[in-house]
């Protein structure tokens, strides 16, 4: 009777994870590898004992049993050259860079088991955790102990990603404002200059403000959208703190934050300068 290999898929969103959890969960991927591992290297032992294969034989074949891949990337474009117990017991490259992509690899043939997670520093995907192994009791274990580990971590705001509608036309209005009170104070300028040139351009006369609201709020879309990007730059959905205190997003954030507002608070304070020459 064929075996049957389950496979199950966690997906983790919203969550900020620091060097320190990033080497607990080397850890538990560790752990867990290797709890199989032990596991498949015991059966396939016992059975090439039977056959009378020699031991040096049998010690070549289990060190090819099973198969670990650790892949971690900078910001700066250095790579992790190193083992999953380096990362747990240093973890230098962690404290040192701003890490944006982690993955981790396991597999192994007697059991056909797979552990796979990618974490990457993104506006977009998710946590990635794939369990795959004929022992099903070993697969769900696995991915509950994975989900509670992702479940401790800190979770990310979700302010930015639950109200990008309102954000968006909240800019626009406000943008649509600041361009509409420039025309006037344009308007009000050439009426000082020139009151019979002037009355041509009054955007306030009937069938006129509707058109040129409409057209000021189709223009304003692009910084609109420009300013919101900037905004969700700053709350990924998965954001990974690493590196040095400088060098971390959460401490970028405030800089960042700080120059946005002063763009979106700038055109406000000129959209009122109308109001002075009235």
């Amino acid at each position: 009777m064929a075996q049957i290999k389950e496979t199950r898929r966690l997906i983790i969103k919203n969550r900020i994870l620091t060097s320190d959890d990033i080497r607990n969960l080397a850890a538990i991927f560790s752990n867990l590898s290797n709890e199989i591992l032990e596991k498949s290297r015991e059966i396939a032992k016992k059975d090439m004992e039977g056959k009378g294969l020699s031991e040096d034989f049998i010690n070549e074949q289990l060190l090819s049993i099973g198969h670990v891949e650790v892949e971690i990337r900078a910001s700066d474009g250095s790579k992790y050259a190193g083992s999953v117990e380096d990362i747990i017991d240093s973890g230098n490259f962690l404290n040192d860079r701003c890490v944006n992509y982690v993955k981790f690899y396991f597999s192994e043939r007697n059991h056909h088991s797979l552990i796979y997670i990618i974490l990457e520093q993104s506006l977009d995907d998710p946590i990635s955790v794939q369990i795959e192994g004929i022992n099903g009791t070993w697969v769900n274990g696995c991915l509950q102990k994975f989900e509670d580990f992702f479940n401790r971590c800190k979770g990310q705001s979700t302010v930015i990603q639950k109200y990008d509608w309102i954000i968006g036309i909240g800019m626009c209005v406000l943008i649509s404002f600041f361009i509409l009170n420039i025309i006037d104070l344009v308007v009000s300028g050439l009426m000082n200059l020139n009151h019979k040139v002037a009355e041509g351009f009054n955007i306030y006369s009937s069938g006129k403000i509707l058109q040129v609201f409409i057209l000021s709020f189709l223009i304003s879309g692009i910084p609109a959208f420009w300013f919101y990007r900037k905004l969700e730059t700053l709350w990924p959905t998965i954001e990974l703190q690493t590196g040095k205190d400088f060098q971390q997003l959460e401490n970028r954030k405030r800089i960042r934050l700080r120059n946005i507002l002063i763009s979106i608070i700038l055109p406000i304070i000129l959209s009122f300068l109308p109001l002075l020459f009235n």
